[in-house]
């Protein structure tokens, strides 16, 4: 019995609904409120509040993206982790979920994060996700510059805060889900693992989508052409 309309496999669902995923992101990242036909909607909500783009459904959808991934891989001990100045590997932890985002320093997203870095971020995942506010010294920036997360000094009296950037965020989430797509000996057996521990599969279903189509992880994993 097919898993979804479109989908036979776990992975094959995974696929389309992680680059459903990152074409949202990206529209979300293009998005500028200071278009004409959109201006005066966003002036009404908030004056101060009429240009850039939608950063906080973007920023929410790419942590979400990462704790789905990094939650593949839990008691995987096939994944290397490790971290700066540490000899050890370390592993995602089943039912800590908070070590779905070790996963940065993984072959997936080749990010070098520190521990402090990784809990600002699974704070702000909290956070946004439950709250929809940002983690105190915490910024969101429309920015590709690298790396993605940095401490910047503010200006006076600001002191130092973590400055996030979406546009390089969005890259590396890009590169993570072509190198997860492609990894398929290493995450396949766990993913079926994964699938079989959720009930009520036909709650996936939507009878009534008619555009089916065949879905090869496989296929050509240029998931965005360059722009």
């Amino acid at each position: 019995m097919k898993i979804h309309l479109r989908a036979d496999t776990p992975l094959e669902m995974i696929e389309e609904s992680f680059i459903e995923i990152l074409f949202t992101i990206r529209s979300c990242l293009c998005y500028s409120k200071d278009n004409n036909e959109d201006n005066l909607f966003w002036q009404r909500v908030n004056p101060e509040n009429t240009n850039g783009v939608l950063g906080f459904p973007a920023c929410i959808l790419m942590l979400s993206l990462v704790d789905a991934l990094g939650s593949f891989f839990e008691e995987n001990d096939d994944l290397k982790i490790q971290f700066t100045g540490e000899q050890e590997f370390v592993r995602i932890s089943l039912n800590k979920n908070k070590t779905h985002f070790y996963i940065f320093n993984s072959f997936l997203f080749d990010q070098n994060l520190s521990r402090e870095k990784i809990d600002r971020l699974w704070d702000l995942r909290n956070s946004l996700l439950h709250n929809n506010v940002l983690t105190n010294n915490i910024r969101l920036v429309n920015s590709d510059k690298e790396p993605f997360m940095d401490k910047v000094k503010g200006q006076s009296g600001e002191g130092i805060f973590f400055e996030l950037r979406l546009l390089s965020f969005y890259k590396i989430c890009e590169e993570a889900v072509r190198n997860f797509l492609v990894s398929t000996d290493l995450v396949d057996d766990h993913l079926n693992s994964v699938m079989t521990k959720l009930k009520n599969r036909e709650s996936f279903f939507n009878k009534s989508v008619s555009n089916q189509r065949d879905l090869d992880p496989s296929s050509d994993l240029d998931i965005f052409p360059s722009t």
